[in-house]
């Protein structure tokens, strides 16, 4: 039943899954890379303080010997301390140098990401069934196999490099200290950087098999995303996000018609009308833009910054706002009047002696409004576009 839910999971998990999942502490994670990491680290730890190190522990030895050929009661505890100090300080910078490569190998493949949700106590993690489920699982063998994987691999690498090293023991033995430490300190650092050649190699399949398994884990299956997709538009947060969103991106678009526009009609400053009329693609002159209060005022600069002429004419502006819809033709009944004043805008532009003063331009009775700009409540873009 398992395997044939998963076969259903055939679409990518949606940013609210992933972000669901790193909420609960469920992010892409390689313990291989961490271990290489912690493994180069040390060993570059080795190559910048083995000298230090190897003097530090002959010297320790040295006084250790010294305090042994006379030995009084009362000098061990101090002994002890000064060495077990001398010996964490020294060590201080190594440790620090592998915390900082086993965090960074940590956030390099899945960021960095902290929840309580990770760490909080859950009784089902304790069914031993349950475990034994996660043993007999796929991912269990698949970490089973590469656990062996693993093994067999660091310790093929490790004896070999180990076998090599055999013959010089005998020689460092016979060696005096000064001479064998730095020796011996060479050769764990030459075995160290083998075997963390070995656990690069193993950490180089492993960071993409976490990847793609965390992808696989978090599919989802059509019905799924249908689900999810009809939960978050019927909250009402988001419903009211994505009417925000709508708004925004129709005023965007009717602001960028605002240039092809033949004139804006205005109250003169509560209300803006843009009309727009192309008499070889249009039947009738199309609003393309319309505004109360600030849309007006943005609109009234948009014309003025491109040339588009700006007419004020209260009542028709009006009539306009109100019963013409956005980027439609304008109602057949204002058909005269809106002629009037583009053959109004047409005398402007092209006759060399246009009128010195705009025509009276006569709404109907029926789609007279009041001038009272309380009434016309600013209304959300009637085609916003999706």
């Amino acid at each position: 039943m398992a395997d044939s839910t998963q076969e259903d999971r055939t679409e990518e998990a949606s940013p609210r899954r992933l972000q669901q999942a790193r909420e609960r502490g469920q992010i892409p994670r390689s313990r291989e890379l961490v271990s290489m990491s912690l493994v180069i680290g040390g060993a570059l730890g080795m190559l910048l303080l083995g000298p230090s190190l190897a003097e530090f522990l002959g010297q320790t030895l040295r006084q250790a010997l010294q305090r042994a050929a006379s030995p009084v009661d009362d000098q061990l505890p101090g002994l002890l301390g000064d060495t077990l100090g001398a010996g964490a300080w020294t060590l201080l910078p190594v440790i620090g140098l592998l915390a900082v490569a086993a965090a960074g190998a940590s956030v390099a493949v899945g960021g960095w990401n902290f929840t309580v949700q990770g760490i909080e106590w859950r009784a089902e993690r304790l069914d031993p069934l349950k475990g034994l489920g996660r043993l007999l699982s796929t991912q269990g063998l698949i970490e089973t196999v590469k656990g062996l994987l693993k093994v067999g691999v660091i310790g093929a690498i490790g004896f070999m490099a180990f076998r090599q090293a055999i013959p010089q023991l005998p020689a460092l033995a016979l060696s005096a200290l000064p001479v064998a430490m730095p020796a011996l300190v060479g050769l764990c650092l030459k075995l160290w950087a083998v075997l963390g050649l070995g656990m690069g190699l193993i950490a180089l399949v492993d960071v993409p098999m976490q990847r793609w398994q965390y992808a696989r884990q978090l599919r989802m299956s059509r019905h799924e995303l249908r689900e999810e997709h009809k939960e978050m538009e019927g909250r009402p947060e988001v419903r009211a996000k994505i009417r925000q969103l709508q708004r925004e991106r129709g005023r965007r678009r009717m602001m960028e018609q605002i240039p092809t526009a033949d004139v804006v009609l205005t109250n003169p400053t509560h209300y803006a009308i843009a009309l727009r009329y192309d008499a070889e693609h249009m039947r009738a002159p199309v609003v393309v833009a319309k505004g109360v209060g600030l849309i007006a005022l943005r609109i009234r600069e948009l014309a003025g910054q491109h040339g588009v002429l700006v007419l004020e004419s209260p009542p028709l502006a009006r009539a306009l706002y109100r019963h013409a819809e956005l980027d439609q033709p304008i109602p057949t009944d204002l058909y005269l009047v809106v002629a009037h004043v583009l053959a109004y805008v047409y005398q402007l532009k092209h006759q060399p002696h246009p009128p010195s003063a705009p025509p009276d331009f006569e709404v109907p009775a029926a789609y007279a409004v009041a001038a009272d700009p309380e009434a016309a409540q600013p209304e959300p873009l009637q085609r916003e576009q999706e």
